[in-house]
């Protein structure tokens, strides 16, 4: 009998850790940024900004522009991720590492401690679109950016002993921008934004067997102000630097969890008769400061190099979930997620050409040294496969007139072994823009 309830409250201690690892999201990945133009070039704009993008890069751009304009963007993106270890079904006792990994599963015995699947294709389209007016001196710009989202799901029916298990995860943040930025002295400027943060969460997971049926849910959605701050200063027709700060923000995620087990209701001593749960839970967003400066040289007119460095303060973030109606399954947790400061470096380019009047040509490449920020302990495919990736770039434009559509492409590579499993991912990006300015 001591046997049997040890055993059952260790299944408990499971159900707990997969529903928690369901709805305690910590952080996310930084995505690649906005603007067609900007991502052909690496990413390395700051001290460039000098189209409809700039709110997003350096808000101080948009003094030196002149009358107004309008941009859009799609960046459609398709990314693989490897775990060579797959998903989880561990026995009791389980560890903060299955938390940090967010597996989804338990078992009671008799079946494999891993599943097969290895790999899932994450995809998102994300549009961008900001206009803007110059007045002399000072110029006003409002939009809306899509830095971030995901959509992705693992199922597997080739384990002996279950019929099915599948896992899915979807989320976005958006932004809402307002910026204003002022000229002085003809090569100076500092730009102001706020960006309102919209951000939404989801994660399920299902296994089914012969003889049971687990399901957990989780979603979450949230909101919070961004402040942004740029500098820009054009020093000489060659050489202009600029730096940028983007504020950290905790966006409190609102939402329900719900885990279910067909095994439910069971009466162990001395909980009393263990059931279903379901909870409103309040979760926690980490949206981290950046600091970037940048350099650009034009050795020529027709001839753009561009570098940025940019640090990222992960620091701060940590696992949380609070639940209104606590139980043996849905319970509070608070603790660091172990995150590091992260420095990217980038580098562009752009060569530009007059083929008729009003009519010209341009070419790009790009590149970033992207590091990774989750620990050893969080790697994993159902929470992040974050790796350090090397992304090369390039892209093309064609201005006719006051129009200038654009096209760029982005490959990015990159693999990890933490605690004896290696970690791969391969990302492809297509963007495609189009600006209007008055000449």
């Amino acid at each position: 009998m001591r046997r049997s309830r040890l055993k059952r409250l260790g299944v408990f201690n499971c159900l707990v850790m997969a529903v928690l690892s369901s709805v305690a999201y910590a952080g996310g990945i930084e995505g690649s940024g906005v603007g067609t133009r900007a991502l052909s070039m690496g990413g390395a704009f700051v001290a460039l900004a000098d189209d409809w993008s700039a709110p997003f890069w350096n808000p101080a751009g948009l003094a030196f522009f002149k009358g107004w304009g309008v941009g859009q963007g799609v960046d459609m993106i398709s990314l693989r991720a490897l775990d060579a270890d797959s998903i989880a079904n561990p026995l009791p006792p389980i560890t903060r590492s299955n938390v940090e990994q967010g597996d989804p599963f338990f078992q009671l015995g008799g079946e494999p401690s891993r599943l097969n699947a290895t790999d899932t294709t994450i995809q998102a389209a994300l549009p961008s679109l900001v206009g803007y007016k110059a007045w002399t001196s000072w110029t006003f710009s409002a939009g809306v950016f899509s830095p971030l989202g995901f959509a992705f799901s693992l199922e597997d029916k080739t384990v002996p002993g279950i019929t099915v298990a599948s896992f899915n995860g979807r989320g976005y943040v958006v932004a809402y921008n307002i910026s204003l930025a002022h000229q002085w002295q003809n090569r100076w400027a500092i730009g102001v934004g706020v960006n309102w943060l919209d951000a939404r969460l989801s994660r399920s997971s299902m296994k089914q067997t012969p003889t049971y049926i687990f399901n957990s849910t989780s979603d979450g959605r949230g909101q919070a102000l961004q402040g942004v701050i740029g500098l820009l200063g054009r020093f000489t027709e060659k050489i202009s630097m600029g730096v940028t700060y983007k504020s950290p923000n905790s966006i409190d995620m609102d939402g329900t969890a719900v885990v279910t087990d067909s095994r439910l209701p069971l009466t162990i001593p001395p909980f009393g008769t263990v059931a279903n749960e379901a909870s409103a839970v309040t979760t926690e967003l980490y949206n981290p400061a950046t600091y970037t400066a940048g350099f650009a040289f034009f050795p020529v007119s027709s001839l753009k190099l561009t570098t940025d460095w940019e640090g990222t303060d992960w620091r701060p973030t940590r696992t949380q979930a609070t639940f209104q109606q606590p139980g043996i399954f849905l319970q509070n947790q608070d603790f660091d997620a172990n995150w590091r400061f992260t420095h990217r470096a980038r580098v562009g380019s752009e060569y530009r050409w007059a083929y008729q009047a009003e009519r010209e040509a341009a070419v790009r490449l790009g590149y970033t040294w992207d590091p990774y920020a989750v620990p050893d302990s969080a790697v994993s495919v159902t929470n992040l496969v974050d790796v350090s990736r090397h992304v090369y770039t390039l892209g093309a434009s064609w201005r006719l007139g006051n129009w200038e559509p654009s096209v760029g492409f982005a490959y990015a590579a990159g693999s990890r072994t933490a605690n004896g499993v290696d970690y791969k991912k391969v990302d492809r990006l297509l963007s495609v823009g189009l600006e209007y300015r008055t000449l």
